[in-house]
């Protein structure tokens, strides 16, 4: 996070962002229940049956980006474990 504002230069009065208004989004990793109905609701949008939701829950420990991550490499691999290996790497 301290690398962000170093790189926006928020504090900084010559930068073209110093000033305005920002807001900050934090999220926690997501529960079982919220992570595989996140994944359901995704692989759904783009008409994939997936069913290992379980698996990623406990190999990515609900964290929003990997899971994201996982489901975009999914779609382009369509192999589980590849796809999941090249999440976790």
């Amino acid at each position: 996070m301290g690398l962000l504002y170093k790189f926006l230069r928020v504090e900084d009065a010559n930068s073209p962002l110093f000033g305005r208004a920002f807001s900050k989004v934090e999220l926690r990793p997501f529960s079982r229940e919220e992570a595989i109905e996140f994944l359901e609701r995704g692989f759904s949008e783009i008409n994939i049956q997936f069913k290992e939701h379980e698996g990623v829950y406990l190999a990515l420990e609900g964290i929003p980006g990997w899971l994201t991550y996982f489901g975009f490499r999914y779609y382009e691999l369509k192999e589980f474990n590849r796809a999941l290996t090249e999440t976790l790497s």
